[in-house]
């Protein structure tokens, strides 16, 4: 029983922590109506560990394209330098969310590579009404 409520709370942690968004591509969990995964940015499979400096609240989507990759994708479709970190990286450097469009656009080489490997077009996807985003 112990067990169960120290996962309840790590992920109460990480979901505060995110502002009950998908730290990829900023979607808001409760409008969704899906649970959000606790993503490994530096995967298990990798390496990576359970401390919640490791975890990000993602879609579904986001996790599932995000997969266990650490480097994102060039014009060619090669592997091509760091994905974005929402632990050291800061969102509003590296991507661009466009209202009219609903779609989130990489700034920095960072941010394209991540947009390129996950594809995320935030709002769309989920089927949202812009005010309810709040990203405009």
């Amino acid at each position: 029983m112990a067990q169960g409520k120290r996962e309840l709370e790590r992920r109460d942690r990480v979901e505060r922590r995110a502002g009950r968004r998908c730290e990829y591509c900023r979607a808001p969990q409760p409008v969704t109506g899906v649970r959000y995964h606790l993503e490994h940015v530096f995967p298990e499979s990798l390496g990576g560990t359970d401390d919640l400096d490791n975890l990000a609240l993602a879609c579904p989507m986001c996790n599932s394209h995000k997969s266990n990759h650490i480097l994102g994708i060039d014009d060619q479709g090669s592997d091509d330098g760091q994905l974005f970190h929402p632990r050291i990286d800061r969102w509003e450097e590296h991507f661009h969310f466009d209202s009219e469009t609903f779609e989130v656009r990489g700034k920095t080489k960072k941010g394209q590579g991540t947009v390129k490997l996950i594809g995320f077009v935030s709002t769309t996807r989920c089927k949202l009404k812009p005010e309810s985003t709040g990203l405009t």
